[in-house]
């Protein structure tokens, strides 16, 4: 999409403008015309951005300055309005014949109004998708972060680690430290420059200690470090060692302030994620009772398709994107974000091998089971009973061994405990 590129170059293009001499009038026309081709493209482009977030979906994150970009007054070259208005009643097509001998039909003042009034509409476009995201699901900037790292090529990144852990055939100290001392060079990257200050009650309790002891032995202290690792804290959680990022918090501050960070601090804001996870998936190899929290702290960071985990992954959220759950649900939180969510973290959970190998013999009662457990945790109004669900969902014509498929799946399913965590920590 590449939209916020372009209107960056046509705020640039209009400064440029704004110092054009008077002997350069020749491009003044063109400078006009061109104006009015970018516009036009980025609000169609920022159109199309409007209505894939009202879909829960982000193809870009926004990398412009909202303030400043919101303003049409600090966007347009007063010397554009004088220049076309200077060039009187002729029609862009007589000036250009004089120039160039092209055929153009608008007058300029028409050219200037065309390009204000789409400034203006993109003015509004950018209000409405800052508003947007100040209001979206969590859910969104979790799917984008994670695909984002899934579409670029982080091999520098594995490349040293593989290296590294190569080297020190690490064992679980070798890790934690590995975790911390990473931590710390991504930290001094500036990356948490924009988040909010800790009070001094927090500053005090958080564990800089610990995570001070980790460090390499040549660490200097300063406290604008560990004010960095205090906001850091605020966007991450530590479970039985593992520092786990909250994708939610911390993609939506990566939002909100893109267009502020440098070049490489851009880039630092998703290489802690990738290498966080390389540490986090050689814990789980030392301790596998740990990999219930890789998919909680740090999504898919890896595609499902080409395992055995997707079929069931895919059936499943299709089945939650259906009208008859929609119209079942007791609240709209449980959209199509979170089924996506749902139905990948229950595959990448201790209980997606099992599920995976009984679809190709059971995928309709998996499909009631999971239904079932659902219902218990909540997600399905109070007084809606098995039957009913059974027959608006339609999975098989026979409703009511269905039914009895959702009743096993709150009673006998193994995975039944990991959904409700699921469902209660998905609405914190």
């Amino acid at each position: 999409m590449h939209f916020s590129c372009k209107i960056k170059k046509f705020y640039e293009g209009m400064q440029v403008y704004e110092h054009l001499l008077d002997d350069e009038k020749a491009i003044h026309i063109p400078f006009a015309l061109s104006f009015t081709v970018t516009i036009a493209t980025i609000n169609d482009q920022l159109k199309t951005f409007l209505m894939d977030l009202e879909k829960k979906e982000c193809q870009e994150i926004p990398d412009i300055d909202f303030d400043l970009m919101t303003n049409v007054y600090n966007i347009m070259s007063p010397k554009l309005k004088r220049d076309m208005a200077a060039l009187g009643n002729k029609t862009v097509q007589q000036i250009l014949e004089e120039l160039f001998g092209e055929q153009l039909d608008k007058t300029p003042a028409e050219l200037h109004a065309f390009v204000y009034d789409n400034t203006v509409q993109m003015t509004e476009y950018l209000k409405k998708i800052r508003m947007g995201l100040e209001r979206a699901d969590g859910m969104l900037f979790v799917d984008y972060v994670c695909r984002h790292i899934r579409e670029h090529n982080w091999e520098d990144i594995e490349s040293n680690y593989l290296k590294w852990k190569n080297f020190t055939e690490p064992a679980w100290d070798q890790l934690m430290e590995k975790q911390e001392q990473e931590l710390e060079k991504y930290l001094e990257k500036g990356i948490m420059r924009f988040a909010p200050l800790p009070s001094n009650s927090k500053l005090s309790k958080v564990d800089y200690a610990s995570h001070r002891e980790l460090l390499e032995c040549n660490f200097t202290d300063k406290d604008e470090y560990k004010v960095a690792y205090a906001q850091f804290r605020l966007f991450a959680t530590r479970k039985d060692g593992m520092l786990i990022v909250n994708l939610k918090k911390y993609g939506k501050y990566i939002f909100k302030n893109y267009s502020k960070f440098t070049e490489g601090q851009k880039v630092a804001l998703f290489e802690l994620i990738v290498t966080l996870n390389l540490i986090h998936k050689d814990m789980v190899a030392l301790k596998p009772e740990l990999s219930k929290y890789l998919m909680s702290g740090n999504n898919s960071l890896q595609s499902l398709e080409n395992t055995k985990l997707f079929a069931p992954y895919f059936h499943i959220k299709e089945m939650l994107k259906g009208e008859w759950f929609k119209d079942l649900r007791t609240d709209a939180k449980y959209n199509d974000n979170w089924a996506n969510a749902f139905a990948e973290g229950l595959m990448r959970s201790e209980y997606g091998g099992q599920i995976s190998d009984e679809w190709k013999e059971k995928s309709d009662k998996i499909k009631g089971y999971v239904i079932g457990c659902l219902k218990e945790a909540g997600v399905f109004k109070e007084k809606v009973s098995n039957d009913s669900i059974a027959r608006d969902a339609a999975i098989i014509s026979k409703t009511r061994t269905f039914a009895k498929w959702i009743g096993k799946g709150a009673r006998e399913q193994p995975y039944m405990e990991w959904i409700k965590k699921h469902v209660n920590d998905y609405s914190k």
